[in-house]
């Protein structure tokens, strides 16, 4: 597959300008300074496009999967047409249901969540594997359990890749220990270390328990460029040191993403970075 650092070009909904355009302006200010190229893609419904937007696995295979999440079965008017994007590249459709957020890509494997299976409840777990595994080109397919609580249940929240055997991980303090065991158990069996990775649970009694606040993890990798969201707390201080320690010769530049945290997702949710 290809992986973040190799892509050029970051996309992004036209509604992100319109529904947040302070942010907007910031954010692709920042990025045109960096050198990237930025494309918007219209007749979008929302501003989370790596959930809708294709898959690339080479230079010139694309992989749509089904658009289609159960949290948005009551929320229609939220769900993006995947039928009706007109992007420079021609995709291969698969059956799967899968958001882009739910999944962490390397060269030769992926981290999903078990929400995938959920998702998928009327083909076998084998099937929804082996499928994932002919259409991107995969060795392997690793399966954690969502985050408790996330209705989500996307990996992007969770987990990111350093390196081929190493991964990045929220330091999920207030879950269960039988959660987090279970979590570090699987990674191992995959011959996966994991690295604590800065994360804090935001305020829930402000009325948001969706907030996104705190997921620094979230971030957006292109090129050797990483823009890590920050919320203007004491926490971005460890946040950007360690992002600085795991990536010395990566430029690291950060944005306030308060104001769509609040909309519970953050900088990997509202792009898809492609290698064109």
């Amino acid at each position: 597959m290809i992986i973040d650092n190799e892509t050029n070009t970051v996309f992004l909904s036209d509604k992100l300008k319109v529904n947040f355009p302070d942010f907007c302006n910031e954010f692709t200010g920042l990025l045109l300074n960096e050198g990237i190229t930025i494309k918007q893609i219209n007749k979008t419904a929302d501003i989370w496009c790596r959930d809708y937007m294709p898959v690339q696995v080479d230079d010139n295979k694309f992989v749509q999967f089904i658009y289609d999440p159960t949290y948005l079965i009551n929320y229609e008017h939220l769900k993006t047409n995947t039928q009706k994007l007109h992007l420079p590249f021609r995709c291969m459709r698969s059956e799967i249901k899968l958001d882009g957020g739910n999944i962490v890509r390397w060269k030769n494997k992926i981290i999903v969540t078990d929400k995938i299976f959920s998702e998928n409840n009327l083909i076998s777990k084998e099937q929804v594997i082996s499928d994932l595994i002919n259409q991107l080109e995969l060795e392997e397919v690793i399966v954690i359990p969502h985050q408790p609580y996330d209705y989500t249940g996307h990996s992007d929240s969770m987990v990111r890749f350093l390196d081929e055997f190493t991964v990045l991980l929220n330091d999920f303090y207030l879950e269960t220990k039988t959660y987090k065991n279970t979590l570090s158990k699987i990674l191992k069996n995959h011959k996966i270390e994991s690295i604590p990775f800065p994360y804090y649970y935001p305020e829930k009694d402000n009325g948001n328990a969706d907030s996104a606040e705190g997921c620094y993890i979230n971030y957006l990798n292109t090129g050797n460029l990483i823009v890590l969201p920050i919320f203007n707390v004491e926490k971005d201080n460890e946040a950007i040191k360690t992002i600085e320690s795991l990536f010395p010769d990566y430029t690291i530049r950060s944005v306030v993403s308060n104001e769509i945290a609040k909309e519970g997702g953050l900088l990997n949710c509202i792009t898809s970075n492609i290698k064109l």
